[in-house]
C-alpha cells in the first residue's frame, strides 16, 4: 500500500467518525493531503479505492465506500430527510435577512453534509457588517426565540448560531486550522449572500490548502483584514458575554468583538481521538492532523 492509498484510507476512516459513507466524487473532494507532495487524479483515486476493497479494509455497495456497514445503513436512512431539513433553513433566511446587518447566512455542520436526523438542529454562521456583530446577534436571537426555534425552548430542529464573523475579519484563528475546520468550511453551504462573501471567506482562508487536494486548483483572490471598531457594538458585546457568564457560568468558547465560535474546542480533540483509534485498530500509519 503506497502513501495515496494511506490517504484514501484516512478519507474513509474519517467520514467514519461521523458514521458517513461517501461516493467516489466524494472522496476526491475531501482527500486528505500528506506530508509527502503527491500528484492527485480522479484514476488514481479510483485504484486506490479497488485495492483497499481488494484488502478489505473498505467495503461498497457500488455507489458508496464506508468501513462498517453502518456507515452506508446511516447514510441511507438520512437521505429522506434531506429536503425537510433544506426547507426548515430556507425558513430561518426567510427571518434573518430582515436584519439589513446580516450579510451572509450559511449552513454548516450534519445538515450542510446530508447528516442529520429528522429532529437534529440546524447549525448557521453568520457573517455581519462591519462593527454590528453583537448587535446582530441580540436581534437573531430575539427573533429565533420568537418563532421557538431557539435551543432549549424547542426540543429539536432548534436554529444553533453558533458561528459569527465580522466581515472585516474573516480568516480563521490558528488554533482552528486543523484538519477538522478544513472539513467543516468544505461542507458549508452558502445559503444567502447579499455579495461575494463566500469567496472573500475562503480568500481569509487560504491555509486550507495544506489539508486538502481540493483547494489546490482553487482561484484564491487577495484578502486583508480591514478595521474594526465600535464602541456601541463592544458595549453589546460586553454584556451578553456578562449575561450568559450568570446564566450559564463559565463556558468554553471564543469570543470576541469581531468573531464568535460557540461550539467546545474540546469536540475536536475527542473527534481526533476517535480518528486514531480507528487507525489503530487497522494498523496504519496516521499523519499530523
Amino acid at each position: 500500500m503506497n502513501q495515496f492509498d494511506h490517504l484514501v484510507l484516512l478519507t474513509l476512516t474519517y467520514s467514519s467518525c461521523f458514521n458517513f459513507a461517501l461516493s467516489e466524487n466524494e472522496v476526491a473532494r475531501r482527500l486528505v493531503k500528506g506530508e509527502k507532495k503527491l500528484f492527485f487524479s480522479r484514476n488514481k483515486i479510483k485504484v486506490s479505492l479497488k485495492k483497499l476493497l481488494e484488502q478489505s479494509l473498505i467495503q461498497s455497495d457500488g455507489q458508496y465506500f464506508y468501513l462498517e456497514a453502518n456507515n452506508l445503513l446511516n447514510r441511507k436512512s438520512k437521505a429522506k430527510f434531506v429536503e425537510s431539513k433544506k426547507a426548515d433553513a430556507k425558513e430561518f433566511v426567510k427571518l434573518a435577512q430582515r436584519v439589513p446587518f446580516v450579510k451572509a447566512i450559511v449552513l454548516t455542520g450534519s445538515t450542510a453534509v446530508g447528516n442529520a436526523g429528522k429532529n437534529d438542529d440546524l447549525d448557521f454562521m453568520i457573517i455581519c457588517q462591519n462593527n454590528t456583530l453583537w448587535i446582530t446577534r441580540f436581534l437573531l436571537v430575539i427573533l429565533t426565540k420568537l418563532k421557538n426555534k431557539r435551543p432549549g425552548i424547542q426540543e429539536s430542529s432548534s436554529w444553533c448560531l453558533n458561528l459569527w464573523l465580522d466581515e472585516n475579519d474573516l480568516a480563521m484563528g490558528k488554533q482552528r486550522r486543523s484538519l477538522y475546520e478544513a472539513y467543516e468550511i468544505l461542507q458549508m453551504k452558502f445559503i444567502f449572500d447579499r455579495g461575494s462573501y463566500e469567496q472573500l471567506f475562503l480568500n481569509a482562508n487560504q491555509w486550507l490548502k495544506k489539508h486538502l487536494f481540493f483547494y489546490d486548483n482553487f482561484k484564491f483572490g487577495r484578502y486583508k483584514r480591514g478595521m474594526s471598531f465600535s464602541l456601541f457594538n463592544r458595549f453589546m458585546f460586553i454584556i451578553q458575554k456578562l449575561y450568559r457568564q450568570i446564566i450559564f457560568g463559565k463556558e468554553n468558547f471564543s469570543l470576541s468583538p469581531t468573531q464568535a465560535f460557540f461550539n467546545e474546542i474540546s469536540f475536536k480533540e475527542k473527534l481526533f481521538g476517535r480518528l486514531e483509534k480507528k487507525l489503530d485498530e487497522i494498523g496504519k500509519q496516521t499523519i499530523s492532523f
